[in-house]
């Protein structure tokens, strides 16, 4: 079995006088102050959507790795979209495999230094390169027109999808660690900004900065970290196609 015995997490913020670096390190100091003792991981695993493109840093897993005084220890980056689960299954399988006892998971990601022009065009590397990006769709163009496509099929209005927004800016606002904490109403939801229509302001995700640390190990070690640690029975997944052709308006 797996376990999951220690994690460190900044809030979430626009960090403009901080780095990734210094975003990880605080991560980190909260974690190895959680657990009853520690001692450097086998390997660890950087995971970072945007780090090369709006970082302007390649070989990241080595300098934060470095950067945190953890020498001698295999490093990697992990990209992959939904870089958490990618890099949860990566752990998972290393530590059952037996390559490795303890597993440093580091989340790291910062979008506040650049204005939206710049951090859009960089979030459109996310679609398809020779259809889609080329011809100058966004992802919010682009889940503007699966929304189209939802209301069309299912006979709904926008108010339908207010409840989405209004749930989550209750969860934040009772989350210490949440960028905007703050509740709204529909009305503020149906009257906000319109980003590419039918989509607004409050159905887009805010852009952040905040890094995580989660310490992964093999069961038979998780009892020198935590009492009561996170048992990982198993890792599923699955994808889908990314094609605006699927889209019939």
């Amino acid at each position: 079995m797996v376990s999951i015995v220690g994690c460190g997490l900044t809030k979430l913020d626009r960090y403009y006088e901080l780095s990734e670096k210094d975003l990880v390190s605080e991560a980190y100091k909260q974690l190895i102050t959680k657990i009853k003792e520690y001692d450097q991981p086998d390997i660890v695993i950087v995971s970072s959507g945007y780090i090369d493109v709006l970082g302007k840093n390649i070989l990241s897993s080595y300098k934060i790795s470095s950067g945190l005084g953890l020498q001698n220890t295999k490093v990697m980056r992990i990209e992959n979209g939904d870089n958490g689960g990618a890099s949860i299954l990566t752990a998972y399988s290393f530590i059952k495999s037996g390559v490795a006892k303890k597993v440093l998971l580091i989340g790291i990601d910062k979008f506040s230094d650049y204005p939206s022009k710049y951090v859009n065009e960089y979030l459109s590397y996310n679609l398809d390169n020779d259809y889609t990006y080329h011809v100058g769709i966004t992802p919010h163009a682009y889940s503007a027109l699966l929304m189209k496509r939802y209301m069309k099929k299912y006979n709904v209005d926008y108010e339908y999808f207010t409840k989405w927004p209004i749930k989550m800016h209750q969860n934040a606002s009772e989350n210490p660690l949440a960028y905007l904490k703050f509740k709204v109403d529909k009305n503020t939801v149906v009257n906000s900004q319109i980003v590419s229509d039918p989509l607004r302001i409050f159905d887009v995700g805010a852009r952040a900065d905040g890094a995580s640390v989660v310490l992964v190990t093999a069961d038979e070690v998780a009892k020198r970290y935590f009492d009561s640690p996170v048992k990982i029975d198993g890792i599923v997944g699955n994808i889908g196609a990314m094609n605006l052709s699927l889209i019939h308006i």
